[in-house]
């Protein structure tokens, strides 16, 4: 695909060393810088966004004591809670992350992560109507 893969390992089921390697590392090409541009294993193409999420209080001293990502940001607001900000490209896993907190975080932006997370959030209430 001439691109840059990954893989998970948890999956491989042989290995076979062949004569010619399959694949070419690029040069220059630095796997701690490339994985810094996604959230955690999917580096998506295209372009950056700026992530902003508000969590509540009662998350907040646990938001800033975890490190979520290398170039994450943290700011403590008046009332308690705690703006994340990091720059991404690509928004499907931290999509997941967002959503595994619930109602204790709110997406500030970029407008098509919150998107995503209402969608996503409203299938959730259709599907547990009583």
């Amino acid at each position: 695909r001439e691109a840059v893969r990954t893989f998970n390992v948890g999956r491989v089921r042989e290995l076979r060393v062949p004569d010619e390697p399959a694949f070419q590392r690029r040069d220059g090409f630095d796997l701690v810088k490339h994985l810094q541009k996604g959230w955690n294993v999917w580096v998506e193409e295209g372009e950056r966004d700026l992530v902003r999420v508000r969590f509540r209080p009662q998350l907040a001293d646990y938001i800033e004591r975890t490190r979520w990502h290398p170039k994450q940001k943290t700011t403590r607001n008046p009332d308690g809670s705690v703006d994340f900000e990091v720059e991404l490209a690509g928004l499907t896993e931290v999509t997941s992350w967002v959503l595994s907190f619930g109602s204790l975080v709110e997406v500030l932006e970029p407008p098509k992560l919150r998107a995503r997370v209402r969608r996503e959030a409203e299938g959730m209430a259709r599907q547990y109507a009583v």
